[in-house]
């Protein structure tokens, strides 16, 4: 993320002759480029934190655009009366960049979440960017803004996107691919059951509740998902995680029930569990998964199951929107 900002800033500085960079005594490395191409546009004001943002806010007021960069806590917490009062209050055209904090090199180091601490001022603009995507994106939308702007930099720059789209072209092959024959095989598998059971661990949790209660309202059948906290936390405690929902298995199902087994990858521990105890008892199950066609669910329980159903992504969203779909489309 450090490096991306780094040099996110070498093409601003190209584009705009008022980007300049203001560092605390920090930052030399990643700064070479800038340093290098823009040596009268580098600015490192040492480590007079206070003294440096309200330099910046006075440089933002003659319409040039300040970047100023330092460890968080520093760039925060010492000079936090200046942010306060000639940057926020006065709504000048500053952008902060807080990288992380060094909490092994004593209190001083140490940050406090500046989400709490900035939320406080009601022009500063925010952004807590989880890779270097989000950095590049973050950065470019402070330069089109003039508000104040903080941007905090993370070491980890390997965090998923929460804002990556879903994988549309995977949705709607997918789509196509649910014939009417799967429907209906899964139709008649519902048909004539004392209990439908719906396991599945996370979002595919989130599935099984909401199925479930779909089955029991608009089907009339009684049909039971493993996500009440008291009831989870009690098998979880007594049997482990990993076999939790096939002693759930054992308790509630019998020889008429259905049991729906969903794991996106096709690769949870429990769930692959839970198939086990369903073959091995003679209870009628069916497993949902996705990603590798031959994930160890599908691999070693395809054959035993009354029904199974991949989903050819890698994307969770495709996944299970689909496994959702699909257990919907019988209603």
């Amino acid at each position: 993320m450090r490096k991306k900002f780094g040099e996110v800033m070498v093409e601003l500085a190209r584009r705009d002759k008022d980007v300049y960079l203001i560092t605390g005594d920090i930052g030399y490395q990643v700064f070479d480029d800038f340093r290098r191409l823009f040596p009268e546009r580098f600015i490192n004001f040492g480590i007079k934190e206070q003294s440096m943002i309200s330099f910046a806010s006075g440089m933002a007021l003659q319409g040039l655009k300040p970047y100023v960069y330092t460890i968080t806590p520093f760039l925060i917490e010492r000079p936090f009366e200046q942010i306060k009062i000639d940057i926020d209050q006065q709504n000048v055209n500053v952008k902060l960049v807080g990288y992380a904090d060094y909490p092994g090199q004593g209190p001083t180091h140490a940050e406090l979440d500046p989400r709490f601490t900035l939320s406080q001022l009601k022009n500063l603009k925010l952004y807590f960017p989880r890779n270097s995507d989000e950095t590049h994106k973050a950065v470019m939308e402070s330069y089109e803004s003039e508000k104040p702007t903080f941007i905090s930099l993370k070491k980890d720059n390997n965090q998923p996107s929460l804002t990556k789209t879903m994988n549309m072209e995977e949705l709607k092959r997918e789509l196509n691919n649910l014939s009417e024959e799967n429907i209906n095989q899964l139709s008649k598998l519902v048909e004539n059951r004392d209990l439908i059971l719906i396991l599945g661990n996370g979002g595919s949790n989130s599935v099984a509740s909401h199925i479930a209660q779909d089955y029991t309202k608009a089907l009339g059948k009684k049909s039971v998902s493993f996500s009440d906290p008291s009831r989870l936390t009690c098998y979880i405690n007594d049997f482990g995680m990993e076999n939790a929902y096939s002693q759930f298995a054992k308790d509630f199902a019998t020889n008429k029930s259905l049991v729906i087994l969903i794991s996106s990858s096709g690769n949870s521990e429990n769930i692959y569990r839970a198939c086990e105890t369903c073959r091995n008892q003679g209870i009628d199950f069916i497993i949902l998964t996705g990603f590798d066609e031959n994930n160890r669910i599908k691999r070693d329980f395809a054959e035993s199951s009354k029904f199974n159903y991949w989903v050819d992504s890698r994307d969770y969203g495709v996944v299970e929107n689909l496994h959702s779909i699909f257990l919907h489309s019988i209603l």
